[in-house]
């Protein structure tokens, strides 16, 4: 099932610096890098020894799911072999990945996983889209 992908749990300071030197996402994370919160659990994304992405996870009523692929890594189902993992590995969890409404590139990968079936729906929260 995982292709050789899998995570491995890293500290807030670890998941912070990695989200800084990824630039290009930094608008849609900038509340993990100013929050301190050990609520939060943190964990590289790894497919085959290399760090491809960044995932964190705050457990409340639902457990609400950010991930991040990084740029060089995007367009090859990374992604989305990530979430069928992380659905795997939490399926006695109720899930819940939440999505800016502006960003349209998410927004579109997001949607796509809904009509595959691999999430089941979509609900608009304020400035988030929640998909589960």
């Amino acid at each position: 099932m995982n292709d050789g992908l899998k995570f491995e749990d890293i500290s807030f300071d670890v998941f912070r610096e990695y989200l800084k030197v990824k630039k290009d996402e930094l608008k849609w994370f900038l509340w993990h890098l100013n929050n301190t919160s050990i609520e939060f659990k943190y964990q590289h994304i790894i497919q085959v020894d290399k760090i491809v992405g960044v995932v964190c996870f705050v457990k409340d009523i639902n457990t609400l799911v950010d991930i991040y692929i990084d740029q060089s890594f995007r367009r090859n189902n990374i992604g989305s072999k990530s979430i069928k993992l992380i659905k795997h590995k939490n399926s006695n969890e109720n899930l819940m990945f939440k999505v800016n409404k502006l960003n349209n590139v998410s927004l579109h990968f997001f949607d796509d996983l809904i009509t595959k079936k691999v999430l089941v729906q979509k609900k608009f929260e304020g400035s988030f889209y929640l998909y589960k």
